[in-house]
Formats: C-alpha cells, sequence, structure tokens
C-alpha cells in the first residue's frame, strides 16, 4: 500500500493528490482554491497542513487559514488576527487539537493566529509543537554542551490514544550543529528530527535522522536541499510507518523523492 500525498501548487492555487498514482495516466485529483465567496478563497496559498481529517490552507494575502474536508469542501474559515504575526518569508502553519491554529515564524516562535484565544495546548517562544497522530508533542532544544551535543527535551501529556511522552534525545553531529527540529513520530513511536551541520569550507549537510522510541541514534537519509532551484517553507512529509518524502523542485520539473535511510558510521 502507498501513501496518500498531496502536495500544494501556489503558483495555480489548488491542491494536487500525486499519490497513490492514478490508473491508465488519469487526470491527477485536485481541488480548487479559488471561490466567489471571500470567505473560502484563497487569494494565494502560502501553505497546506493536514490535521484534525482536514485540510488547513494558509492563505498569505488574505491572512486567514480555510478549513476543507477530505473531499476539498469548504468548512470553515479563521482569520488571522494576531498583529504580531508577520506572513511574509519563513512562516510556516500549524494546527493543533481543537482548532489550535498557529504560525511558525523564523522557525523558531509559535504564535497563535487568534491571541486572545485559550484553546489547545499554550507554548511560549522558545518551544515548538509537533503534531502527530498521538497528539501535539512539545519540543525544546538546548544548546551549548561542552560536546557540541544539543539536547532535545520531548513532552506530550497524550490525547486518549496516543502515549504520554516525556523523553530527550541527545543530538551530536560530526561537525557543529545549526538547527535540529522533531519533524514527526511514527507508528512504532520513532522520532524524526531535521538537522543541519555546518562543515569546513562552509559546507552545509542536511539530513533526517532517526532515532527509537528509547531516544537511540538508528539511521538518517540525506535531504537533497542543495539539489533544487528553491526550497520550499515545508520540504518533508513523513506518514505513519516512517516513509519519508521530499519535494525537490528542479529547473523542469518537480519530484517527489523517497529518502533512503542508512547507517551513520561516522559518529
Amino acid at each position: 500500500q502507498t501513501s496518500d500525498v498531496f502536495v500544494l501548487d501556489t503558483v495555480n492555487g489548488r491542491l494536487v493528490q500525486v499519490l497513490p498514482p492514478t490508473p491508465g495516466g488519469e487526470a491527477l485529483p485536485q481541488v480548487d482554491l479559488a471561490s466567489d465567496d471571500p470567505k473560502k478563497n484563497v487569494e494565494y496559498a502560502a501553505d497546506l497542513v493536514f490535521a484534525n481529517d482536514a485540510f488547513y490552507v494558509l492563505d498569505g494575502m488574505g491572512r486567514k487559514v480555510v478549513k476543507l474536508d477530505t473531499e476539498g469542501n469548504w468548512l470553515e474559515t479563521f482569520m488571522i488576527a494576531n498583529p504580531k504575526i508577520r506572513l511574509g518569508g519563513s512562516a510556516t502553519l500549524l494546527v493543533l487539537a481543537n482548532d489550535d491554529i498557529r504560525i511558525r515564524q523564523a522557525g523558531v516562535i509559535d504564535l497563535p493566529i487568534d491571541p486572545s484565544a485559550a484553546r489547545g495546548s499554550a507554548s511560549d517562544d522558545t518551544t515548538l509543537s509537533t503534531t502527530t497522530e498521538g497528539g501535539v508533542v512539545s519540543s525544546k532544544s538546548v544548546w551549548g554542551q561542552s560536546d557540541g551535543t544539543v539536547q532535545l527535551a520531548l513532552t506530550s501529556p497524550g490525547d486518549g490514544t496516543g502515549r504520554a511522552i516525556s523523553q530527550t534525545i541527545d543530538i551530536k553531529g560530526k561537525d557543529a550543529l545549526a538547527s535540529v527540529e522533531l519533524i514527526g513520530i511514527d507508528g512504532r513511536g520513532r522520532y524524526y528530527v531535521l538537522a543541519t551541520e555546518l562543515g569546513e569550507g562552509n559546507e552545509i549537510r542536511t539530513y533526517l535522522a532517526r532515532y527509537s522510541a528509547t531516544g537511540k541514534l538508528e539511521d538518517v537519509a540525506h535531504v537533497p536541499v542543495n539539489d533544487v532551484v528553491y526550497l520550499p517553507n515545508r520540504f518533508l512529509a513523513l506518514d505513519n510507518k516512517g516513509t519519508a518524502y521530499f519535494l525537490q523542485p528542479l529547473s523542469t520539473e518537480v519530484l517527489i523523492v523517497e529518502l533512503a535511510f542508512e547507517p551513520r558510521s561516522d559518529l
């Protein structure tokens, strides 16, 4: 069985299902995000999240988030009322439980779209949240260890179906670590951390590290971020089985690449 993979076509304003492949070369299933109704219309589709059995589309020009069901039908629109939120640059969408919608700015700050709302799990400016099938996991990076290790502290109370989490992962690179971020957790409880290292001669290496449920490094997958004409804000996707996909825009085509995990021998 293959995973259902959807791509947000920001240029043409549509949501396209690219996996599983259609039989006989038929047209790919897609949802047009334009509408004559202002509350449903998406002027500039900046980001896409699937959570709570629904699609959430960030409209960067309309300063709103449009919620659609799995068939592409409109369900609700959430206006972005928080004046601190800037939708340019690397702003990405984050959806927690109970339609608690946040915008992640510069990769380090999660801001609620409604500053007066007290829904879902609160987080401060130094804590990031990752939505998984088992619930929302909060992560906090602790830098400054003498050996260059970065500690990633993960916590989650669980949601009745997912297990509670209180786990610290020690992340160590061959060279200096520049960034670490929890991408997701698979159905076996394994953690996936996106990491970037700075090597000699300003060499930049980006990889997805897979850790066991007990926090032990299992293997890594190279993420070819340097082999693209531009890098989308959201370029990785992970399914429940631990299959990771990379969105790779090239000069003449856009590829969806399944990443290959291999043991890391240099640590």
